[in-house]
């Protein structure tokens, strides 16, 4: 499969090459060993990698020993959860790429994404085709926005002139620079203040910052060209099973018609083999990124409304940081969202597909056949949930969007009583 990956969709292939390789999955997943070149770099990336998850680990760590500290301060607590809730799905992507266990499998599921994986593929690639040119786009306008965002938080701390104010344990209040992200670190008031330390500082949060982003990036590019391409799967097995025995019967059809079945049921094996494979090694890291996207857009919809009650224009920098930050936030979790249930909706039609291929007319051999593979098809119960009774799918975004609606409205009614008050 290696050698097979070119600068190009002619290959054959639902990867978009030059994204994977502009944002470092290429490499990181070391699909070009063979050529004795970039084995290296994929393991000088998971080294990278490695040293990133333990810098993250303890940048979790102070905040966390922040939020202790800041526990007189509502907003200050609330506003280091979020950044806690934020920074732990990408310290888990990061140790899960850095694993060259994990990153071997997530190649040979990627394998998947080839046209010519099933033979049904081979012969009909027009789904494949067509999911790889709107992945492509989603995928690029997904990255844009994303670097936009870095790109405008980094700019942000520049034009904020207004500090920050911190309550601590003891009650007294300190005022601080406004940075990045503002997250905690061990330094005295005066040094942090300081063009020397805010320097630091900056240069420490715009490392953190940027990490996260790429981190996020290639994972998630990971699990949307996945699951675009088991859907283009799943769909192209149905077709294959809706259009089983419309042919005008022959002499020599029986054997052909029932060549084709088996032949579209191993392809139907592989495929479901390929998904299960990709769930067992990215369940629990979804699991962990949709719990704390959910909190964390709850979080960040709620700074913004706060931000613009106490005063701040809506285009004002700091309102548009946790506008911006909720837009990515709920993107991610959509992502989640829309890739499990599309998966899931296409790999519940195969059944379908079988129930409308032409069994009826055929002969007992294919009856039984057929009837086994709608059981055998009927087993894949394998669904993507976060808790037992919790399916992952658009209606999860729909409640965590609701919520959010619900404390806009709240926070605003709120502000509109006081104000009627005074």
């Amino acid at each position: 499969m290696t050698a097979e990956y070119s600068d190009s969709h002619s290959d054959g292939t639902v990867v978009d090459v030059k994204l994977f390789r502009a944002i470092g999955l290429f490499h990181i997943l070391n699909f070009t060993a063979q050529t004795g070149r970039d084995g290296y770099d994929g393991r000088r990336h998971r080294t990278v990698l490695r040293v990133y998850f333990w810098l993250v680990i303890v940048t979790i760590i102070f905040n966390i020993g922040g939020m202790y500290l800041s526990y007189n301060d509502f907003q200050r607590f609330t506003y280091l959860t979020l950044c806690v809730t934020v920074s732990l799905p990408c310290s888990l992507k990061s140790y899960v790429l850095s694993r060259k266990a994990d990153t071997d499998r997530l190649r040979a599921v990627l394998d998947m994404a080839r046209y010519a994986f099933t033979s049904c593929g081979r012969s009909d690639p027009s789904r494949l085709s067509r999911r790889s040119a709107a992945l492509s786009a989603l995928l690029r306008t997904f990255v844009t926005i994303n670097y936009c965002t870095v790109f405008f938080w980094m700019l942000a701390p520049f034009f904020i002139h207004a500090s920050l104010s911190v309550t601590h344990l003891d009650g007294t209040v300190s005022e601080y620079r406004n940075s990045i992200l503002n997250l905690w670190v061990p330094l005295p008031d005066a040094a942090y203040n300081s063009s020397a330390g805010w320097s630091v500082v900056y240069a420490y949060e715009a490392i953190v910052f940027t990490g996260n982003l790429i981190i996020l990036l290639m994972f998630d590019c990971y699990v949307l060209t996945t699951c675009f391409a088991l859907n283009a799967h799943f769909r192209t097995l149905v077709d294959g099973y809706t259009a089983l025995g419309r042919r005008t019967p022959g002499p020599t059809l029986g054997d052909e018609y029932y060549s084709r079945l088996i032949c579209l049921v191993d392809d139907n094996q592989r495929v479901v083999k390929k998904f299960y494979d990709f769930y067992d090694v990215v369940q629990s890291v979804v699991k962990l990124q949709i719990a704390c996207s959910t909190v964390s857009g709850i979080i960040s919809i709620f700074f913004a409304i706060l931000m613009f009650m106490s005063g701040w224009s809506l285009v004002s920098p700091p309102v548009l940081k946790f506008f911006s930050a909720y837009v990515i936030v709920m993107a991610q979790l959509g992502i989640y969202c829309f890739a499990f249930s599309y998966v899931e909706t296409a790999k519940s039609a195969v059944n379908f597909g079988l129930y409308s291929s032409d069994w009826t007319a055929k002969d007992l051999k294919f009856k039984k056949t057929m009837l086994l593979a709608m059981k055998m098809n009927s087993s894949y119960q394998r669904i993507a949930k976060l808790t037992p009774t919790n399916t992952i799918n658009l209606e999860m975004l729909y409640g965590v969007i609701k919520t959010s609606y619900s404390i806009v409205s709240l926070l605003l009614n709120t502000a509109v009583e006081l104000k009627a008050e005074e």
